[in-house]
């Protein structure tokens, strides 16, 4: 089962998402408020996919997912964008700094559970 990390400033995203993953078979899954904290976290852990915010107050989303990239296990986990806007030029951008998934929110469980299939992982 794949292990998970949440990185969304708003404590009720990463409490849904949380839950919503849990559910699914996750077998761990942490969560943090901003990109400094996921980089610590990531330096003594390796999920195997990160759900990124686009906006927090430290650092965008695609300059964390530049930074998780450059570190020395960085092309391993999935890195999925999440955010509350769906436009094109995000999405690009989203891809250009290395994620491999964007995904909508709010989601919903069925969607989440597609998008982790999607990116090969078996869960429910």
């Amino acid at each position: 089962m794949p292990t998970c990390l949440i990185i969304d400033d708003d404590e009720i995203i990463r409490h849904v998402m949380k839950a919503m993953l849990l559910h699914l078979g996750c077998s761990r899954v942490w969560d943090v408020a901003g990109g400094q904290e996921a980089l610590a976290l990531l330096g003594e852990n390796s999920p195997d996919m990160i759900f990124v915010d686009w906006v927090m107050p430290e650092m965008s989303g695609p300059e964390l997912i530049k930074k998780i990239r450059a570190l020395p296990k960085g092309n391993f986990p999935k890195i999925v964008m999440f955010s509350s806007e769906c436009n094109m030029d995000r999405i690009n951008q989203a891809f250009d700094a290395g994620a491999d998934d964007y995904l909508l929110k709010p989601t919903n469980i069925d969607l989440l559970l597609k998008r982790i299939r999607h990116m090969g992982f078996l869960v429910k």
